[in-house]
């Protein structure tokens, strides 16, 4: 009599079962596992927390921004920054479905939510969409931050951009939400303007320590876990990198490239792009 195929299927199974490893192998394998993964840890530990630890060393001796520097910060208000919003942007921009059409046909540029230079905070007021001249500007911004970490030894820190476009319905939105938001025409509703974080700094997109060797699997939460280190030491130092940025900022506002604003009511650097930057 041929078997049935329940019946081989049943057979196979309780082959399959024998041949596996038991219960205790598995034990015994998940032990060794995590004994590994203790080991690899406790090795990193030290090199991560010298990551930490060195650009909070580096930054130290960086002078906090001077009164006077603050003071040229703050000399574009809004009436001037929206005068340049209206010369370099193509008008108010109404809702999100105009947004869309303007970054499909190419006159507004979405902003990527992780760079080399910069990564999204949460926007909920406001989308990440902006003219490719402010697009230009902030990676500009970028570069010019990074050579001056470089320069003290700072791993390529990122900044926060933690706003951009507002269309002129999230912007009545914010109105009646906040009494400090602009009671006129935003700089946001131009696609031209976003605010930057002078309080939070991100750790740079590339690991800082690597891992090799039987270690390698245990890149990605090494990865994070040195983020997190390193995003803890730049809050502790941030006024020393609100200063480091804050002079770029300057440095390309005395350029003619942008108009800043470093607010008070919350901790950002508000800026609108000045200059046709994108074909330069």
């Amino acid at each position: 009599m041929r078997p049935s195929l329940v019946g081989l299927c049943l057979t196979l199974s309780v082959a399959l079962a024998a041949c596996g490893p038991s219960e205790a192998d598995l034990l015994q394998r998940e032990r060794e596992v995590q004994a590994r993964t203790v080991a690899a840890f406790e090795r990193v530990m030290p090199r991560v927390l010298g990551v930490a630890n060195a650009i909070e060393d580096a930054l130290a001796p960086v002078a906090f921004l001077t009164t006077r520097e603050e003071g040229a910060l703050r000399r574009y208000l809004n009436a001037a920054q929206l005068e340049s919003a209206e010369k370099m942007g193509g008008g108010v921009v109404s809702d999100s479905a105009e947004a869309d059409a303007l970054v499909e046909a190419g006159a507004m540029v979405q902003l990527q939510d992780s760079t080399t230079w910069w990564v999204l905070q949460p926007m909920g007021y406001s989308m990440p969409v902006v003219t490719p001249d402010t697009h230009t500007l902030l990676e500009e911004i970028g570069r010019r931050f990074h050579a001056r970490l470089d320069s003290l030894g700072v791993p390529p820190l990122r900044f926060e951009v933690s706003s951009g476009l507002r269309t002129a319905a999230t912007q009545a939105a914010l109105r009646r939400r906040n009494a400090n938001a602009t009671r006129g025409t935003s700089t946001h509703e131009y696609g031209t303007t976003v605010d930057v974080s002078y309080s939070a700094f991100s750790a740079p997109a590339e690991p800082l320590v690597l891992m090799t060797g039987d270690d390698a699997w245990l890149q990605a939460p090494v990865h994070g876990l040195s983020s997190f280190a390193v995003d803890a030491a730049a809050a502790r130092k941030s006024r020393e990198l609100q200063a480091i940025l804050g002079r770029v900022l300057r440095e390309m506002q005395d350029e003619g490239a942008v108009m800043v604003t470093l607010e008070r009511g919350q901790p950002v650097f508000h800026m609108t792009v000045a200059a046709e930057l994108a074909d330069r």
